[in-house]
């Protein structure tokens, strides 16, 4: 009778340890389910920050590419320049001589 006692209260400190343990689970699933929205609201951001970013950069790039032809466009005729004075200073040399 004494061992169907103490099996009786080892079997209940069993079932209040199972229901902590399933307070627990339920406890992570309800983490785990916040853990889940926060990752989906970060990538989110993060594909917001990458478009945004991308954007940027294509502005920048078109910004860049015409400074960067007219800055060609400005060294080409300079060049020219330079080349029509130093044939008419050199012609003017030989004219001279």
């Amino acid at each position: 009778a004494q061992m169907d006692v103490r099996f009786a209260q080892v079997d209940a400190r069993f079932a209040q340890v199972d229901a902590r343990f399933a307070q627990v689970d339920a406890r992570f699933a309800q983490i785990d389910h916040h853990l889940v929205e926060m990752e989906k609201r970060i990538e989110i951001r993060l594909s917001e920050q990458e478009k945004r970013i991308e954007i940027r950069f294509s502005e920048q790039n078109a910004l860049f590419s015409g400074q960067l032809s007219a800055l060609e466009h400005r060294m080409t005729l300079r060049l020219g320049g330079m080349m029509i004075a130093a044939i008419g200073a050199f012609s003017a040399i030989v004219k001279l001589l």
